[in-house]
């Protein structure tokens, strides 16, 4: 059995990414948890797929969202759930935080 995990997010340090992207997160068995702090004017690999289903809970700021055939612009309080293997694209539009779930977690960032 596996022992629960208590974690003090907020005392988390945020690592740099790059010049526009920092991030911290949290990781479990099945699923990660990340905040994302991103500026204005980044964007996501276009068309980026992956294996993972992904929740991107909007903090602060606002973030456009290319996917399933459409355009939709999130501000704090909106989420967009997007399936495993479905093409998306991310233009900031304002300085965001974002709360990232993702599920399986991606190994990658590690």
């Amino acid at each position: 059995m596996v022992k629960h995990q208590y974690i003090q997010f907020k005392k988390i340090p945020f690592q740099k990414v790059n010049e526009q992207v920092e991030r911290k997160m949290a990781v479990g068995e099945e699923a990660m948890v990340l905040e994302h702090r991103v500026k204005k004017g980044f964007v996501s690999q276009k068309n980026e797929t992956h294996i993972n289903e992904q929740f991107t809970y909007i903090l602060e700021g606002k973030l456009q969202v290319e996917t399933g055939g459409e355009t939709l612009v999130l501000q704090a309080g909106d989420m967009i759930v997007i399936p495993p293997n479905q093409p998306h694209t991310l233009t900031v539009l304002e300085d965001v935080r974002i709360l990232d779930v993702f599920s399986p977690v991606r190994k990658e960032w590690l």
